[in-house]
């Protein structure tokens, strides 16, 4: 078990170092171009929903191709190219709700539905193999994208606050069957692990 948290850990450091040098260089660009310009980084006390800031960054008011560009902007912020989706296509499933999906390699991939109105209703995070590995960094690295996708001012420590508050990092926790969420901002976030080897990860309107 302490593998596989060095993973998350991992993972979320890869994003926090990725991202610390993308808002570096952003810093350094608007200071050069504007001496007093000021940057002022978000406290937790500064979040808020996206649904307050702005209706259209709501990750439940989107559309497929308003989450494809969202989340394609924080996986460039953090330069996981093979996280970067070309184009979501929605499509009838069995159950005959309009639904679509994408593979980013054999071992991960995300499921989303989407509602009469055309906008997101479920969107999930799939992956299996051995998580103590590339495999499992690759896979909370996207569970951490999906989640800084639900609020445009979620940061990497957010995403792994959200992972902690649904007892990831909790003592004596049970990767062989696990399966617990938590509610931020009117988002339900759920985490399933089974066999240590299968993840499900999905975000819904909190009821």
């Amino acid at each position: 078990m302490k593998r596989i948290l060095l993973t998350i850990i991992m993972a979320t450091v890869v994003l926090a170092g990725c991202g610390t040098e993308g808002a570096t260089q952003n810093q350094n660009t608007e200071t050069t171009e504007t001496a007093q310009t000021t940057v002022d980084t978000p406290t937790n006390k500064d979040v808020k929903a996206a649904s307050e800031v702005d209706l259209n960054t709501y990750v439940f008011d989107m559309t497929v191709g308003d989450f494809t560009e969202a989340f394609n902007t924080v996986a460039q912020r953090y330069k996981l190219d093979y996280l970067k989706i070309s184009e979501l296509k929605s499509q009838f499933n069995k159950n005959s709700v309009l639904a679509f999906q994408h593979a980013f390699n054999e071992d991960l991939r995300m499921i989303g539905t989407i509602n009469t109105e055309l906008k997101l209703s479920e969107v999930m995070v799939l992956g299996k193999g051995d998580l103590t590995n590339k495999t499992g960094e690759k896979l909370f690295a996207a569970i951490g994208t999906l989640i800084m996708t639900t609020n445009n001012k979620y940061t990497s420590d957010d995403a792994q606050e959200v992972l902690k508050d649904i007892g990831l990092f909790d003592k004596d926790i049970n990767l062989q069957d696990f399966n617990k969420a938590t509610v931020r901002n009117g988002i339900k976030y759920r985490l399933g692990i089974h066999d240590k080897t299968t993840v499900v990860f999905d975000i819904t309107p909190a009821k």
